[in-house]
């Protein structure tokens, strides 16, 4: 049966199937659970796929049904026909006992399913600030105000950018039927509570924007290279060129003066 599976499977999947797959295969009890698990593994529309499904099931149920021994019917006595006996009793607790003991059995996920989407994205508990534009998580809805696209670990409520309502189509179409219900629903989502320093970010937001509104100057910036600048700058204001102008006359002056005007001190005494 081992075999059979393997070459079978690995033929219509084009690659080689793992001995834990089919050990997990031939452990599933019943046909709709194995229907179920095999839909994440093989396409129904396929004729091949289809086939191979049934073979496998009429190979596995028939199997488990034909290896089921039979016990043998004991003649019982009209008398003790209406009496339970002990055993019978016994063995139907065991049975239970069993049951109940037994380990959940390991269940395999095929990771290109939705599933084993999102079984590998981390979903923290709580309203917290996301930037994956519901490429990870789950899309909630699109802010109508500012256009901010609310994933699922943002989740309902005020938007995290300008603070109005952002809920799912389902509940904003609960909200639109004006009832009770909706209205309490909508007190809900808007007292949900926002991500710590939400408003510490939002008071700078409004402060820069007051800035580029107003257009002040608020800064001044200190050039210390400006001295190494040419005098013929087009960027220079003419206070600024003729201070260059001067300074330059006078580096010049130092430079070019003539020795007869040198002053010189000489010290025989050393004090």
């Amino acid at each position: 049966m081992d075999e059979w599976i393997k070459e079978n499977l690995s033929r219509i999947l084009d690659f080689e199937v793992p001995e834990d797959l089919i050990k997990y295969l031939l452990s599933i009890e019943n046909e709709p659970d194995l229907r179920e698990y095999m839909k994440t593994l093989i396409d129904f529309d396929n004729h091949q796929h289809q086939t191979f499904f049934t073979d496998f099931c009429k190979r596995k149920f028939q199997n488990n049904k034909a290896s089921l021994p039979r016990q043998p019917k004991k003649k019982i006595s009209k008398s003790k026909q209406s009496e339970p006996s002990s055993t019978e009793v016994k063995t139907s607790t065991l049975d239970v006992e069993t049951e109940v003991t037994n380990k959940k059995k390991t269940k395999y996920v095929n990771l290109y399913s939705q599933e084993g989407k999102n079984a590998q994205v981390v979903l923290l508990k709580g309203r917290h600030h996301c930037d994956c534009q519901a490429a990870k998580h789950e899309l909630v809805n699109n802010c109508l105000y500012c256009g901010r696209i609310v994933c699922k670990q943002e989740g309902s409520g005020p938007c995290l950018f300008c603070g109005h309502l952002v809920c799912t189509p389902q509940e904003q179409k609960e909200i639109n039927s004006k009832t009770k219900s909706s209205t309490k629903l909508k007190e809900t989502l808007l007292e949900k509570s926002r991500p710590k320093g939400w408003e510490a970010a939002v008071s700078h937001r409004n402060r820069l924007l007051e800035y580029d509104r107003t257009s002040e100057r608020r800064t001044r910036v200190t050039d210390d290279d400006s001295d190494y600048f040419s005098a013929g700058s087009v960027w220079l204001s003419a206070e600024e060129r003729q201070k260059l102008d001067k300074y330059q006359q006078s580096l010049h002056d130092k430079k070019h003066a003539s020795r007869l005007h040198k002053k010189m001190t000489f010290d025989f005494a050393g004090e």
